[in-house]
């Protein structure tokens, strides 16, 4: 009997390569070992990913993530900046997470792929999307908006017949269509891991205000669940900030890791 697996984390596999018995033997291949993968797209992935992250997905390290913590590259002496405010030129992108307790909404700005801000926070309990878009218009009320978020808000359910969440930001916020970028669906969560903690660990310029303890929070304190997923079952008012962390992330700075053999390794 021969089992394959190439995900190092998984417990029962590795309890079963331990074994020392004549009738079992074990072997371990890095992403070197394989003959259809060039080694400078493995390199490239080097200098891209965090260390734990390459050690494990392309090494085949037994490396414990922090943990099971979600997010482990994450410190507040290097990413906190107190009093950290908007650059004057560059929109102000809203990205949304639904749920009725609470709804959130992270406030930030990017450019391009060299500058990253994560200004504000909003966290309403027993509230609703009106609410919170008016909230945020008080706030913002002169700025140019970019608004992203979670997929299933596009659902004609989500709210009502014929109205979802997006439709009703558009006409609080009073927006246009080019204002918003919005995914056919959410990302793995195994990807946004990888590149929250990438850039976390590789990119020079990002910094957090420290107006987002909720986020700070969920940052610090989500973990994993067995299946590599976000353990939301300890607190149900948890990682509803850092949802709204990995969709801003995924739709506008995906494109930090450049690696052709990205899908491939952290699907």
């Amino acid at each position: 009997m021969v089992f394959i697996y190439s995900k190092i984390r998984i417990d029962l596999f590795k309890k079963l390569a331990k074994i020392e018995s004549p009738e079992w033997a074990s072997w371990t291949f890095t992403t070197y070992d394989n003959p259809f993968i060039d080694p400078a797209e493995i390199d490239n992935a080097k200098e891209q990913l965090d260390e734990a992250t390459f050690r494990c997905e392309f090494l085949a390290e037994d490396v414990t993530l922090a943990v099971n913590k979600f997010i482990y590259n994450f410190s507040r002496e290097k990413h906190i900046k107190k009093g950290l405010q908007a650059i004057p030129h560059l929109p102000i992108i809203l990205s949304f997470d639904f749920n009725v307790e609470p709804i959130t909404c992270l406030v930030g700005q990017c450019d391009g792929l060299e500058t990253a801000r994560i200004l504000d926070e909003y966290r309403l309990m027993n509230s609703d999307i009106e609410e919170l878009c008016t909230r945020i218009l008080s706030d913002y009320p002169d700025k140019m908006l970019t608004v992203t978020g979670d997929a299933s808000g596009q659902n004609r359910t989500a709210l009502k017949r014929d109205l979802n969440y997006y439709k009703t930001i558009k006409q609080v916020l009073r927006l246009g269509m080019g204002q918003f970028k919005l995914p056919a669906a959410n990302p793995p969560i195994k990807n946004t891991r990888v590149l929250c903690n990438a850039l976390l660990a590789k990119h020079k310029d990002y910094f957090f205000s420290d107006r987002v303890p909720y986020l700070i929070t969920d940052i610090e304190e989500t973990e994993v669940d067995e299946h590599g997923g976000l353990d939301k079952t300890k607190d149900k008012h948890q990682s509803h900030l850092l949802d709204c962390w990995r969709y801003f992330n995924y739709t506008f700075l995906k494109r930090f890791l450049d690696l052709k053999i990205y899908e491939k390794e952290i699907q």
